[in-house]
């Protein structure tokens, strides 16, 4: 027996939904967008209703997105686009991620439905580790020479290869940091 969802019952899931979720004419205007809008961006879906999406995108990523909009509106295929910038009501800047469908409404008119989640979390700790990869790849060319308190310990050839390799729990980058006048980390690596 195949079961289908009533409008109500999918009204209720895009209410419900922590995703924002939009439905948009082929011209990419915004004509139902869901609560979490204002949880995310801060923006009404009342304010969101007949604007475009990149009036509130990144400058740098509008081309991009308008570019993937126009190739789902092409080919019908969906789209995702990877993490880009949206500016927040607040006037901050948030990490999304969306996927684009194209659907036939049952009155024949085409509609393409996105469904768009926060990353700024994960963009920020993807950042954070790539902060502390290059710190220690600074700490690597800083502790290899002559003056490391180690410098007699190490056998021929080793050279400042000796820090080399992933990011060890209760690595010291004190001297990386104060490359990029930073203050020294405490604590340790996890």
């Amino acid at each position: 027996m195949r079961r289908t969802c009533s409008s109500s019952c999918y009204r209720a899931i895009t209410e419900s939904a922590h995703e924002i979720i939009s439905e948009c004419d082929d011209e990419g205007r915004v004509l139902y967008v869901s609560p979490a809008m204002a949880t995310l961006l801060g923006y009404t879906p009342n304010q969101s209703a007949g604007t475009t999406p990149v009036t509130i995108v990144d400058p740098d990523g509008v081309e991009q997105i308008v570019g993937q909009f126009l190739e789902t509106v092409k080919t019908g295929k969906p789209t995702f686009r990877a993490p880009f910038r949206c500016r927040h009501r607040d006037g901050t800047w948030r990490w999304l991620e969306s996927q684009t469908i194209a659907y036939q409404r049952s009155d024949g008119e085409r509609r393409f439905l996105t469904v768009t989640r926060d990353v700024t979390d994960r963009h920020n700790l993807e950042e954070q580790f790539q902060q502390a990869q290059r710190l220690e790849g600074l700490g690597v060319l800083a502790g290899g020479g002559a003056h490391s308190p180690d410098a007699g310990l190490r056998g021929k050839g080793s050279g400042s290869r000796r820090n080399s390799g992933p990011l060890r729990p209760g690595a010291r980058h004190d001297a990386a940091s104060r490359e990029f006048g930073g203050t020294p980390m405490r604590g340790r690596c996890s």
